[in-house]
């Protein structure tokens, strides 16, 4: 992709080449010369190369949120596999897991497609923060109703506290979405993302004693 929107021709290369090899470039040292048709111009957010540390560290991030995600499916089969039966509770532990898993990888994924846009990189930021922030921020305010309504039980102290962590953590993004952090957007959008993926696999593993639990039929 170029600013020119041509393909390079070998006269477009062969001149730049010419001119560093001519006396004309003889004050040139120690610098690089780009004859790319201007494409640096449309990566701002990918800083010339695909292998940025930021761009890298979400492709991280996106393999283990969907790693997790079939994790969590393979669990379910396995207490299945030791004799127990799934109760409603089981599947909606499963399904929120399942649904942060997705939300971290899908989020994970959009500043690397969103800089295809041409979009500047406070703009990838802030619009990947929004995204992100808002089915995050209902997952906190839903998840209580949803396991009052499958339990028929009172929201625990301990959960009380979870979706809090949630709901501090999507509003983080949500302010990083309006701008307010201005050049912190970047770090504070992968800062977030990161402290949900870490705590969606904490809370996973302490749950793992109870959920592999068989319940008889």
């Amino acid at each position: 992709m170029q600013a020119l929107k041509r393909v390079a021709q070998l006269d477009d290369i062969g001149g730049v080449v010419a001119f560093l090899a001519s006396d004309d470039a003889r004050w040139n040292t120690g610098d690089t010369v780009r004859g790319d048709g201007g494409s640096k111009l449309l990566r701002p957010f990918m800083r010339g190369t695909m292998e940025s540390p930021e761009i890298s560290y979400l492709y991280t991030i996106a393999l283990l949120g969907i790693s997790f995600m079939g994790f969590a499916a393979i669990v379910m089969l396995l207490r299945e596999a030791l004799g127990g039966h799934l109760r409603p509770f089981d599947v909606l532990f499963a399904r929120i897991y399942m649904e942060g898993a997705l939300i971290v990888s899908m989020g994970a994924m959009l500043p690397p497609l969103l800089m295809f846009w041409a979009l500047s990189t406070g703009a990838v930021w802030r619009l990947c923060s929004g995204l992100v922030g808002v089915p995050l921020l209902g997952i906190a305010l839903s998840y209580p109703a949803r396991r009052r309504a499958t339990t028929g039980k009172s929201t625990p102290r301990y959960v009380r506290v979870n979706t809090t962590i949630v709901l501090l953590i999507s509003l983080t993004l949500l302010i990083d979405a309006t701008g307010l952090l201005h050049e912190r957007s970047g770090p504070a959008f992968l800062a977030a993302l990161t402290a949900f993926l870490t705590f969606s696999l904490v809370g996973w593993l302490q749950a793992l004693s109870i959920i592999l639990v068989p319940v008889a039929n």
